[in-house]
């Protein structure tokens, strides 16, 4: 597949027509970035979104009105790996609780799956690598370089087919 084309959303116009996109929607897949290693609180940064065949990268950290993207969001069935850390912050953040989620990572442990990092379920189904180098960066910083930029969208690049694949082996 090894497609990290994206779209980066840091303008409200950019949002508007990422909301309508995603109005239209019944699921997606979705993580996001936070900066909890460079500053004493933890800081939601980015949300990386796939639907369609298409990723946007959502800078939160740019002055957007969010309300409705979250209200959007909040009826849509979500895709996600290691899905705990990133709902307690969308709850901080903005009070967000999700209607219905898949989470990669439970159906792992559920499978008896021994290893199952992201990066370890990536590459056994799909053989590919992922660099973590990025995984520790400062995602508050801006600009995000590209190798961070195209790092974050790898996340959700894949987690479609993987459900599927959980799924089928249930």
């Amino acid at each position: 597949m090894e497609d990290t084309d994206y779209t980066y959303v840091d303008k409200q116009d950019e949002l508007e027509t990422l909301c309508d996109h995603l109005s239209r929607q019944q699921e997606i897949a979705l993580d996001s970035e936070a900066d909890n290693l460079h500053h004493f609180e933890t800081k939601l940064c980015l949300l990386q979104l796939r639907f369609d065949n298409s990723t946007y990268l959502l800078d939160v950290t740019a002055d957007l009105k969010l309300e409705r993207f979250w209200e959007i969001l909040s009826g849509l069935h979500l895709i996600m790996h290691g899905s705990d850390f990133d709902l307690r912050l969308f709850q901080e953040f903005c009070g967000f609780k999700a209607k219905s989620l898949f989470d990669s990572m439970l159906a792992s442990q559920l499978l008896g799956i021994k290893r199952i990092g992201l990066a370890a379920l990536l590459e056994e189904n799909f053989d590919v690598k992922i660099p973590k180098d990025s995984q520790k960066s400062d995602w508050s910083q801006r600009p995000l370089t590209p190798k961070m930029l195209k790092y974050a969208a790898t996340d959700v690049l894949y987690l479609h087919e993987l459900r599927d694949i959980l799924m089928a082996s249930i």
